[in-house]
Order: C-alpha cells, then sequence, then structure tokens
C-alpha cells in the first residue's frame, strides 16, 4: 500500500525512506509497549488478592470466683474489662475474632462449675474487647436448660455478636447453621458441634457432632457457593495434651469432605496443630486443624490449663482463581494472670509475646513468675 500527498508519492522516494521507517518503527515500539503494559496490569491484576483475617480464641470460662471478682461492690454491676485489656488490640486487628462461650446466661443465680450461668452483660464486654463471633456448642451449653440456651442467645443478640452452635428452635438454626461470614467479597461458613452435654441433652436446639449431619451441613454451604468452610468442634478428652484417634479420625473426615480449617475446643489445654494434605493430579487440597485451643479465659490455676493460645490466619482467594489459601498461621499465646490489687481480686489475659517483649509489665509474685515462665516453656516445646 502507498501513501500519497498532493499527487507525489513519499514512501515511494528514496529521500522519503528512512524518514517512513522511523514512523513506522515508532507505531511498532508503541504498540509493543502498550500490549507490555496491558499484560503487566493483567498481571497485577490476577495477583490481586481478596483477603478476610480471622482469629480464634479457647475455652472462654465464668467460675463463680470469676463472677464474685467482677462484681462491683455494693452493686449488682459487673465489670469484667481487666479480663480483656492486653487483648483487645490484638482481636481487633482482625475482621472476625470467634470464641467458644463456655457459659450460659441463665440468669441468677449466677454459678460456675458445674452449672454455669453469668450475667448477660458479659457478652458486651467481650464485644468490647474485640469479639463478633461465639460459638455456642459445648458440653455446658444446656446447663440451665431451654432458659440458659435461650438466655445466651438473647444476650448475645443483644450485644450485636453472631453465633452459632445452639438455637431456639428450627427457624433460627436454619438462619445461622452454617453461619455465613462475608468480608471482601469473601463468603465463609462457620459450623460448630459438640460431642455432648453434660446433663445428657441432645436435640435440635444444640449442634452435637454426627457425621451424617455434618456432611449435610458442609454440603449445604458448598451449595451456597462459600468460598471457605470452618469447623470449631467441642471434642477430644479433658486436660490430654495429646489428640485422641477420635479426634483424629474426625479431622479426616472433615478434610475429605472439603473443610479449610478445624478449630478444637474441650480439653482446655492446648493440644497440637497439623496440616492435613491431599493430593489428586494437580490439584493439592489442604485441611488446617489445630485440635485444642486450650483455655482463654478461666479458674483453672494448674500446669497447662492456665492458658491457651491464640490463633490467626487470612483466607485468601488471587483474581481469577476459583481455589482459596489459608494464608499466614500466627499463633498467639496467652496466660491468665490471677491476683489482687488491693483487695480486689483481678484476672488478665495476658499475651505472652508482649510480655516477653517488655510491651506489657506484670507485677508477678515469685510463685506467678514461675507460672509464667513454666508456661512459656511448655508452649514454645509445644510449638516446636
Amino acid at each position: 500500500m502507498k501513501f500519497i500527498f498532493n499527487n507525489r508519492n513519499y514512501f515511494g522516494s528514496s529521500k522519503y525512506k528512512f524518514w517512513a521507517f522511523l514512523l513506522l518503527f515508532h507505531f511498532f515500539v508503541k504498540f509493543a509497549n502498550s500490549s507490555e503494559l496491558n499484560e503487566s496490569e493483567r498481571v497485577k491484576d490476577y495477583y490481586k488478592a481478596q483477603k478476610v483475617s480471622f482469629i480464634f480464641a479457647g475455652d472462654i470460662m465464668a467460675h463463680l470466683t470469676q463472677i464474685k471478682a467482677a462484681n462491683i461492690y455494693g452493686t449488682k454491676k459487673y465489670d469484667f474489662t481487666p479480663w480483656f485489656q492486653h487483648v483487645s488490640t490484638i482481636l481487633k486487628n482482625y475482621d472476625f475474632a470467634i470464641g467458644n462461650l463456655e457459659t450460659t446466661f441463665a440468669g441468677e443465680p449466677y454459678s460456675g462449675y458445674p452449672a454455669f450461668s453469668c450475667p448477660d452483660t458479659f457478652a458486651c464486654f467481650l464485644k468490647s474487647a474485640g469479639f463478633n463471633v461465639m460459638v455456642t456448642a459445648n458440653n455446658h451449653s444446656s446447663d440451665r436448660g431451654f432458659k440458659g440456651i435461650k438466655g445466651t442467645i438473647n444476650g448475645l443478640n443483644k450485644a450485636g455478636i453472631l453465633h452459632t452452635g445452639s438455637f431456639t428452635g428450627e427457624v433460627t438454626k436454619s438462619k445461622s447453621c452454617p453461619l455465613y461470614l462475608e468480608k471482601n467479597g469473601l463468603k465463609i461458613a462457620l459450623l460448630n458441634y459438640t460431642y455432648g452435654t453434660n446433663n445428657g441433652v441432645k436435640n435440635l436446639l444444640i449442634n452435637t457432632i454426627d457425621t451424617n449431619i455434618i456432611k449435610k451441613d458442609i454440603a449445604s454451604a458448598k451449595n451456597e457457593k462459600t468460598d471457605a468452610i470452618i469447623i470449631f468442634l467441642h471434642w477430644g478428652k479433658e486436660y490430654e495434651r495429646v489428640p485422641n484417634s477420635g479426634q483424629k479420625a474426625l479431622a479426616l473426615f472433615c478434610h475429605r469432605n472439603g473443610v479449610d480449617a478445624v478449630i478444637g475446643s474441650h480439653p482446655h489445654v492446648i493440644q497440637q496443630s497439623e496440616k492435613i494434605e491431599t493430593l489428586t493430579g494437580n490439584d493439592r487440597f489442604v485441611t488446617f486443624c489445630i485440635y485444642s485451643l486450650g483455655n482463654f479465659i478461666s479458674n483453672q490455676r494448674w500446669r497447662y490449663s492456665d492458658g491457651g493460645l491464640m490463633v490467626g490466619f487470612d483466607i485468601v482467594k488471587k483474581s481469577g482463581e476459583y481455589n482459596v489459601s489459608l494464608e499466614n498461621i500466627k499463633y498467639e499465646p496467652v496466660w491468665i494472670h490471677k491476683h489482687f490489687s488491693g483487695n480486689t481480686k483481678l484476672y488478665e489475659i495476658v499475651p505472652v509475646n508482649q510480655y516477653k517483649s517488655g510491651e506489657i509489665k506484670l507485677d508477678l509474685n515469685q510463685t506467678d513468675e514461675i507460672k509464667i515462665r513454666t508456661f512459656i516453656e511448655d508452649v514454645q516445646y509445644f510449638m516446636k
């Protein structure tokens, strides 16, 4: 093709061949750079991630001595603020902070073991501390019967805390089992079950571990096009530091049915974590499992039970990909400091990493110094 201006053939003339070549080269380089830029943007967009962060805390207990310590002298009001003053910042750094509520809001008389009931205002302090989700299926869920189940749910609703695990009936169960947590374009299903209850209640009001039901609930979550599924299980044997064969088998069952993370509670001590992996062709599926987080807050003072773990992680989905990944797993050991300030008994949840770094200062007596040092050494051995 020839370019003709004023009836003259410029490309045909040797005088203009050099300039024509430069002109064509300029257009070629510009087009190439544009294509390279577009490709670079496409790659960048592909790796742009949607992310939602989670942190899980273990058993949140309210023994009677704890409730009495939180009572504001001379009133019927309670202040649980000191419990959470050191951990609140950590909890609030995550999109979803989830704990195992191992007490009920059944009203007075308040009590601890064996039939837990604490003031429903406790839920407001949990919310202020940074918790926005609670799981409620555990062996103490029905300690005070239906009154406790209903009171717990009402108290959490009043505080604006999402929850799953126990329900007031089929209608409320259908709305929060699975419980869907949505943030940054991701939809995560949370399920919660317990091995049973102390008074033998097994009905629609409390989710108990049944693989047929769990499989059905997982399928329901998948039908809702969730990006990931997390199951919080109340299982195992109290004070055993190693998961038993039943826990192992159930974790494998969850993995085979497409669960991304399994979080455990009930033993009141820390148990191991692991990644369960299956490779099928080029597809690799991983389930993160921690068998027990131990105690988050309680009055249990003996070795291994005077603390526990918070576990945080991100669920990440890259643009253009179907599968999600679980990344940035972090362990935050916490030790429960029980002490007196004057005549006032106090409980404080202490993140030991901040204590070790000097960020948190504690006035410890010799006994407590030994206890926290022992706890730190035990956790370090466990993490190793």
